[in-house]
């Protein structure tokens, strides 16, 4: 299966994994410093450490995430300039023996390599 992403919706997509993983942070700041729960407090105490542990994951693998499509972007950007220099690069012209730049002037086979110029197609007449 393929689909196709643009880089905009990649960056934000980082960018929202980035600003939930912030908010992650952020709300540890709201957890209480004491609990008096009397006969209770060890079970409400044991709670608070089990979500404050969960909270911890959840920071770290949003951060994972984050860093995943940020490489992956960074990846496909990569791939996508190699292609498009690959595309961009002068092609042999097969109709007059001459190579056509990438502003279409063409440079006739008499000034390429010599063996270059003996592989270039003869133009029909």
């Amino acid at each position: 299966m393929s689909f196709e992403v643009s880089y905009a919706v990649l960056a934000g997509i980082q960018s929202t994994l980035g600003d939930a993983r912030g908010a992650v942070e952020s709300a540890a700041g709201w957890a209480p410093g004491s609990v008096d729960a009397g006969e209770l407090t060890p079970v409400v105490l044991a709670l608070m450490s089990t979500i404050t542990d969960s909270a911890a994951g959840l920071r770290e693998k949003l951060s994972g995430a984050a860093s995943l499509v940020g490489e992956h972007l960074a990846d496909v950007r990569d791939t996508d300039s190699g292609v498009a220099s690959s595309l961009t690069a002068p092609v042999r012209s097969r109709a007059v023996g001459a190579v056509r730049s990438t502003t279409g002037t063409a440079t006739p086979a008499r000034h390429l390599s010599a063996r270059w110029a003996e592989r270039a197609p003869r133009p029909t007449t």
